[in-house]
């Protein structure tokens, strides 16, 4: 009876000793206007001007329906928490966290061509 209680106890110490390796970090290359920079977590993002008629962000997001960043939060810059690659539609997000604005997803390389995205860290693509 013993060893059918030490068994199960062995093996759950096993698997919580056991270490899987890490996943490499995700980045996504992000060209524009001839510069080009490697996005990865950590690094801080410039926002430009939003794209549609009334000012707002088209390209980035958050809710469920998405809904595009308020024109007041232009020319913020945030940090990039996370990058996402979804392999269906072959295309990178970014999910940031601007300060006072909260948290958004930035659907690249879209959000770079329309100039709400002018930047990363010391790389600008638009300077306003």
């Amino acid at each position: 009876m013993k060893k059918l209680i030490l068994l199960p106890c062995l093996c759950i110490a096993l698997l919580a000793a056991a270490q899987k390796a890490p996943k490499p970090a995700i980045t996504v290359e992000v060209k524009h206007n001839g510069v080009s920079h490697t996005v990865q977590e950590g690094d801080t993002i410039h926002l430009g001007y939003g794209s549609t008629p009334y000012g707002s962000f088209m390209f980035v997001e958050n809710g469920a329906p998405p809904q595009g960043m308020l024109k007041q939060y232009g020319g913020k810059s945030g940090l990039v928490t996370k990058v996402k690659y979804w392999k269906s539609i072959d295309q990178y997000q970014l999910y940031i966290k601007v300060p006072g604005a909260g948290s958004y997803v930035v659907n690249v390389p879209q959000a770079v061509d329309k100039d709400e995205v002018i930047g990363f860290n010391q790389d600008w693509y638009k300077k306003n």
